[in-house]
């Protein structure tokens, strides 16, 4: 059985035939694909017929790699030699409307639609200038061409990134459950007791400085977030971690509870004008 190796210390044992299938028909096209692709053997001979096959490729188009012709769109998992690119592509790349390809080069790991259109790549990037305005630097990047990044977490649409930095939550009234109005004033009160610092994090630059407060003293004043695990402390834990939609909660019941006092103040003057107007 056909041996491919991966490196000096792995191998792997295809479990299904396998035909090695060169660009042409000498024996140097034979040396190219052991070269290229790292196999112990390699020779011509003729495309596979066996369902569930696979061509080892040795000379195509500049690739070498691994081909399945009787898969969806015969995808190959190839080294393109001329542009030091790993990865993943579907025969019809050559198609404009189809096709998708996914790949890896000095840096980056990329996954293509191939439609010519908004949207055609979602990338992992730590190669040089992969930060647009940031020509000379390798900064890690998820990037996409599209105008959003969209989350789903637990196979539901959760939120989404605009170019602009924006970044919007799913807070939808029918994906709520368990509602309940809220004490205005004891949510005044407590934050009155909140603490509200100017900060730098552990580990960064100290002229880098942020307002807020801390995930501690929140939780012990609204309890959001869930409960603490008694057992295990974890990172994870809602008195170690802060939802910017609590907080913005918090500051409209904070807001609501200041104008019911202004109504009120208004109210008590209003009554004492009306008092002392004769």
């Amino acid at each position: 059985m056909p041996i491919l190796n991966l490196n000096q210390d792995q191998q792997v044992i295809f479990p299904i035939p396998i035909s090695v299938v060169l660009g042409g028909t000498g024996a140097s096209d034979a040396a190219t694909a052991r070269a290229n692709l790292g196999l112990e053997y390699a020779s011509r001979i003729g495309e596979p017929t066996i369902y569930g096959s696979v061509n080892i490729s040795g000379s195509k188009a500049g690739l070498a790699g691994i081909c399945f012709p009787d898969a969806l769109g015969a995808p190959v998992f190839m080294q393109h030699n001329s542009f030091l690119m790993n990865g993943m592509w579907s025969n019809t790349v050559a198609n404009a409307s189809g096709g998708w390809l996914w790949w890896y080069k000095q840096g980056k790991f990329q996954v293509n639609s191939l439609t010519n259109a908004n949207g055609e790549y979602i990338a992992l990037d730590k190669s040089l200038g992969a930060l647009p305005g940031s020509p000379s630097e390798s900064y890690p990047v998820l990037k996409t061409d599209f105008s959003y990044l969209y989350f789903s977490v637990g196979e539901q649409f959760s939120s989404y990134i605009t170019t602009a930095g924006g970044y919007v939550s799913v807070s939808d009234f029918y994906r709520k459950e368990n509602v309940e109005e809220v004490d205005y004033q004891d949510i005044l009160e407590k934050v009155k007791y909140l603490p509200v610092c100017k900060y730098s994090f552990k580990g960064s630059d100290p002229k880098i400085k942020s307002v807020g407060t801390f995930a501690q003293a929140f939780w012990l004043a609204f309890q959001l977030g869930g409960d603490l695990d008694t057992e295990e402390d974890l990172p994870i834990q809602p008195n170690k971690m802060l939802a910017a939609s609590d907080v913005a909660g918090v500051c409209l019941a904070e807001i609501k509870g200041l104008l019911e006092r202004i109504e009120w103040l208004e109210a008590q003057i209003e009554s004492f004008l009306v008092a002392n107007s004769g």
